[in-house]
Formats: structure tokens, C-alpha cells, sequence
């Protein structure tokens, strides 16, 4: 989405939002609320997933999440995604050092991978709600990722749909483990965010790239919170002239 007073010769902020399950893009824009918060040029887009059949869980309007994630596994929302950003890139004013994700579920699993099999494009990532991190792990461990893109991890202490969790949290915490050590984080330094209880919601010290991680309180379900949108926002901002 253009915003009305585009200027072509302004740099400009990119930000992508990925639906979740059976979602377009016109819906998680509405749900997201991510426009209008920072008074910064920027472009946002909101990217459809194709309706696939997934071998063993049906038809499904999803992404395909790259070579690790069977059933769903493929490059072509990758490819997508990155052919997509050299088109907006050569048609539009768009500062290619503030390229931003974010995403809801199947979505968030999107803004997860994006952040690391295009982490030389993206240069932060805010996933909500995601899966288990089953989309990077391969017979030796945790693949590797391009680039250093920043991620902040997102996810409900009572998430509703991952019922097949061993505790509560326990894939948010995965998907936080996976940046952690991916960004080589000394996991025991935090500075706390100020939102929900303390502790819950912190910034990882001394990483190679900034690392984030919210467990949200039992309220949201496996939606969002009601300070997601802005709170994102105001992160992406932070970045172009940040010191990360």
C-alpha cells in the first residue's frame, strides 16, 4: 500500500505482513493495524499465500517455508518473496537498509524464515504466534541463515492452537532458542521491555544482531496482544540510523 503523499524521490521503509491459515493479504492488514503509527515514509505490503495441497494435512492457503519444513517445504514463496521485493525495489523509492516482516501463525512462520533465507534483505523480523522452529532443522542440527536480520520473537503464554505443546510456551521458546544461537546471544543478559510481568518480555544483550523475545500473556490466545501493533512499529523505527 502506497500511502496517499508518496513522493518518488524519498526513500521509504518497506514493510511486509504475512497472513496466517486460509488468509489474504487484505485481511491481515486489517489485523495487523500496522499503518499510520510512526509518521515515517513508508510502503506497505501484504502478500496472498497460494491454496496448496499439503501431503497429510489437506488443502490449505499456507506458505511453503523452505528446504527443511515437509510437508511444507519448497522455495517458492521464498523466491516469491524475493522477486516481489526487486520489483517494489526498482519501481518505487524504498530504502533497502529498512526492509521489515512481520506475520500472524502460518504467517509468523513466514516472517521467521524470510528473516533467515533472506536475512541479507530483510533487516528486521517481528513473527507472531508461529509454529515450532521444524522449518530449520535439518539431520545435523540448525541450518544456517544469510545475512544478520534481527528478530523479534513473539508468542502467547496460552496459545489455543498448539495444543501439542509440552509446556506452555514452549515453541515460542524454540523459535527463541534458534535466534539466540543463531545470533550467538549470551542468553543470560536481558534488559526487560516493560511489557507484561518481568522477565517475559526482554532484549537479548551482546548478539550479533538484536534479539527479542515476548511470551504474552494468557488474554490473547493465539492472537495478538493489544500493544503487538504499535510496539512493533515503534521497534521498526528504531532501526536506519540504530546502532544495529
Amino acid at each position: 500500500m502506497l500511502p496517499s503523499d508518496y513522493d518518488p524521490t524519498v526513500p521509504h521503509r518497506l514493510i511486509f505482513g504475512f497472513p496466517g491459515t486460509n488468509w489474504v493479504g487484505q485481511q491481515i492488514r486489517g489485523y495487523l493495524s500496522l499503518e499510520g503509527r510512526t509518521g515515517l515514509p513508508e510502503v506497505f505490503v501484504y502478500p496472498d499465500p497460494l491454496w496448496r495441497d499439503f501431503a497429510g494435512w489437506g488443502p490449505y492457503g499456507g506458505w511453503v517455508l523452505g528446504p527443511h519444513a515437509y510437508p511444507a517445504n519448497g522455495m517458492g514463496d521464498l523466491v516469491f518473496t524475493e522477486k516481489l521485493l526487486d520489483h517494489l525495489e526498482e519501481n518505487l523509492c524504498i530504502d533497502t537498509q529498512q526492509v521489515f516482516a512481520t506475520g500472524h501463525s502460518w504467517g509468523g512462520d513466514m516472517a521467521q524464515v524470510v528473516a533467515c533465507f533472506l536475512g541479507d534483505r530483510f533487516t528486521a523480523s517481528a513473527p507472531a504466534a508461529a509454529n515450532q522452529p521444524y522449518w530449520f532443522t535439518t539431520g545435523g542440527g540448525w541450518t544456517s541463515c544469510a545475512g544478520s536480520a534481527a528478530v523479534w520473537t513473539w508468542f502467547g503464554i496460552n496459545d489455543t492452537h498448539f495444543t501439542m505443546q509440552s509446556y506452555p510456551g514452549e515453541y515460542g521458546d524454540q523459535c527463541n532458542d534458534f535466534w539466540l544461537d543463531t545470533h550467538s546471544c549470551d542468553g543470560s543478559a536481558t534488559t526487560d521491555l516493560g511489557f507484561e510481568a518481568p522477565g517475559t518480555c526482554v532484549s537479548y544483550a551482546e548478539c550479533d544482531a538484536e534479539v527479542r523475545y515476548c511470551l504474552y500473556g494468557a488474554d490473547a490466545g493465539h492472537g495478538i496482544p493489544s500493544y503487538y501493533s504499535a510496539a512493533v512499529m515503534d521497534w521498526f523505527a528504531t532501526f536506519g540510523s540504530a546502532s544495529w
